[in-house]
């Protein structure tokens, strides 16, 4: 995550018609945030829908070039158009960085019993600088919860 983080940071997805332009390009980040982000699109679309979709990816493209788009399309074709991956993923893979996620629990006070109560969501771009500002695209961020009437 360190090499994802500084100011000099790159995409995960780039696209380049050079060849000596992409091996470079094998490192951390592809590796470690590629797997993450593989993982988050799992998690997104359920383990089943998500094997049927890169099944139909490698089944589909079977010896020939492919895109990431490619890979979304098949994906939304598993999960039956439910979910839109490529704008889900386009924070993720099409530009550097990830986010700080801040989660208040706002109280009603008025309630003992914490009804009536939320969360306030927030993100930003995490930096290792400080002073840095750094404008991006706010990222889609899988969120899953539980309340109290979870076991019940």
């Amino acid at each position: 995550m360190e090499a994802d983080s500084l100011p000099t940071s790159r995409p995960l997805s780039i696209e380049s018609a050079n060849l000596t332009d992409i091996i470079p390009l094998y490192d951390s980040i592809s590796y470690y945030k590629g797997a993450a982000v593989i993982r988050m699109m799992s998690m997104i679309l359920g383990a089943r829908i998500f094997q049927e979709g890169l099944q139909l990816y490698v089944t589909a493209l079977n010896f020939s070039s492919a895109t990431e788009k490619d890979l979304w399309r098949c994906l939304n074709e598993a999960a039956n158009n439910t979910i839109n991956i490529q704008q889900v993923m386009d924070g993720w893979t099409r530009q550097a960085g990830y986010p700080v996620v801040e989660i208040n629990r706002i109280y009603n006070t008025s309630d003992q019993e914490g009804v009536g109560s939320y969360m306030m969501i927030s993100q930003k771009p995490f930096s290792l600088l400080p002073a840095t500002n750094i404008e991006r695209n706010p990222w889609w961020i899988p969120f899953k919860y539980f309340d109290r009437t979870f076991n019940q």
